[in-house]
């Protein structure tokens, strides 16, 4: 038992992730992966968390002082049918991230998500952008997210990147602050 980062209580909680210098520090190739509470610190050359499974759920977790970005996500639910892959990044912190790799490592990457829900989380002090979706993304939602100080090291983006893809169709991004 440790003490919860968010709701200050004493409960079953996460765990911590230090300084692993992996690739990957998590590569997850299968469905209803639930990663909660858990701490990232200074962790992963590339990405902290890449997954090709469905039902992906990253909720109360801390990213920081990442070498690269956050999480990663592809092919996440069923796009000639439009069935949502049933990923849910909720209430979550990345910040201080992309310490080395200075572009193109935002905190989360959707590529050819459907359904997606990428909510009320934090993303500040990184090098680029925060939220990334320039892949075939189908009816992904980004809301309630607060999203400041980023773009440190580059001009070419913004809080959000999706880019001149035109398979990208019915994203909404509403409810946001950006700062």
């Amino acid at each position: 038992q440790m003490k919860s980062p968010y709701t200050g209580d004493t409960r079953d909680c996460g765990f911590s992730f230090k300084h692993i210098n992996d690739d990957y520090a998590f590569f997850i190739k299968g469905d209803h992966i639930n990663i909660d509470a858990c701490n990232f610190f200074g962790v992963g050359d590339e990405f902290t968390i890449y997954s090709y499974g469905q039902h992906l759920h990253v909720t109360r977790c801390e990213f920081e002082q990442m070498v690269g970005g956050g999480i990663i996500v592809r092919n996440s639910g069923d796009h000639d049918m439009l069935v949502p892959g049933g990923l849910v990044v909720d209430n979550n912190s990345f910040h201080d991230f992309g310490k080395y790799y200075l572009s193109y490592k935002p905190a989360v990457l959707l590529q050819e998500a459907v359904g997606a829900q990428i909510t009320h989380n934090e993303i500040y002090n990184s090098a680029r952008y925060g939220i990334d979706f320039k892949y075939g993304n189908i009816e992904c939602i980004m809301e309630y997210n607060y999203i400041h100080h980023c773009m440190q090291n580059s001009a070419d983006g913004g809080a959000f990147y999706c880019g001149r893809v035109v398979t990208n169709r019915g994203n909404v991004i509403r409810y946001n602050l950006v700062s």
